[in-house]
């Protein structure tokens, strides 16, 4: 199928019948005094019904540059993106930059919408943390020539897939390494909550642990031990744990794929009367504020956020001025607190 090539301003002033200056007067300026009001509303009109959008490479090359970065989250909602986006304001206010901020939670064409969004206030690049395994907005970008980086989530592997700018940690060895963790502390039962899987951090994550169950010969039913949730936040927590509380007796350990859903386990837990570690241990995954706080001592895998923001907009200003494609994944740590401790019950 045919590429449709985008709607100009030529186009606009064909269909209105003006001049392209009149309709770069209408758009710069809607409330023009220099253009007639029954001629700038059929200029605005025809631009609605061509889906006119602002050229961006145009835009670049008038301007030069905005010096604004445009940045996608899934959702402030959940802390850690809070956290990574401050990491992404602090390094590009540092290097004379400003950032335009985009919260994307209703799936790919909230995101397709956000970006377009963005582009059209002129932003310099994008750093995109919100996509999705298999994501068509990518390639929309390559097409349009946007300079663009993925920071923490990437894209599916496959042999057409075109090279592309990243930044972020090693969720499969991250999760790994949690694993190994708790298996060196006796650990032998285990249920695990994960993240949706069409993304790359659920996933990863994901695999690195039924990975790491199966080499160190840990029994796991995947059957009865596993649940899959829609997203990453407290409240699915909550519900796991309140199910997991209903079904009977508890494992020595539970594994959320985030510290937010992790910490909606530990707040149901203590709300149904159980103590973690001594009842049951519980580790997450991205290492946010919260999960030092007395109280929580949440073990969890390091996802050096810091410089994910850092690195992210470091490696976009390059790309900007080079095109050059680089990827850089950082080693994950698994950093530990009193949740992941052996309960009572199973020491021997």
């Amino acid at each position: 199928m045919k590429k449709k090539n985008p709607t100009t301003i030529k186009d606009i002033a064909a269909k209105v019948g003006v001049s392209a200056t009149t309709v770069s007067m209408v758009l710069n300026n809607p409330e023009t005094p220099r253009v007639s009001k029954e001629r700038r509303r059929q200029v605005l009109k025809a631009c609605e019904e061509l889906d006119y959008r602002p050229n961006f490479a145009a835009r670049m090359l008038q301007k030069k540059e905005s010096n604004i970065i445009g940045l996608t989250v899934e959702s402030l909602k959940n802390p850690f993106f809070s956290e990574l986006a401050q990491g992404v304001v602090q390094r590009a206010k540092e290097l004379g930059y400003s950032v335009l901020l985009a919260s994307v939670k209703g799936g790919i064409e909230d995101q397709r919408s956000s970006i377009r969004n963005l582009l059209d206030y002129g932003v310099d690049g994008l750093i995109l943390s919100s996509v999705f395994l298999d994501d068509p907005c990518i390639e929309e970008l390559f097409e349009m020539d946007v300079p663009f980086l993925l920071s923490l989530r990437q894209l599916r592997k496959t042999d057409s897939r075109r090279a592309y700018n990243f930044v972020g940690v090693d969720n499969y060895k991250g999760s790994c390494e949690i694993i190994e963790h708790l298996a060196s502390l006796g650990h032998t039962s285990f249920q695990v909550l994960a993240g949706p899987q069409n993304v790359s951090t659920g996933y990863n994550r994901l695999l690195g642990t039924l990975d790491t169950f199966d080499k160190l010969g840990l029994d796991f039913d995947r059957d009865t031990s596993l649940r899959i949730s829609d997203d990453f936040y407290k409240e699915s927590g909550m519900r796991f744990a309140a199910d997991l509380v209903k079904g009977g007796e508890l494992p020595s350990a539970i594994v959320a794929h985030s510290d937010y859903l992790a910490i909606g386990v530990i707040t149901a837990l203590l709300d149904a009367g159980y103590r973690v570690p001594e009842d049951v241990a519980v580790v997450g995954f991205d290492n946010i504020e919260m999960s030092s706080l007395p109280g929580v001592s949440l073990t969890s895998v390091s996802h050096n956020k810091n410089q994910v923001g850092y690195s992210s907009v470091d490696l976009l200003l390059k790309t900007i001025k080079t095109r050059q494609i680089q990827q850089m994944i950082l080693d994950p740590h698994v950093i530990v607190r009193n949740s992941s401790a052996l309960p009572l019950r199973f020491r021997k």
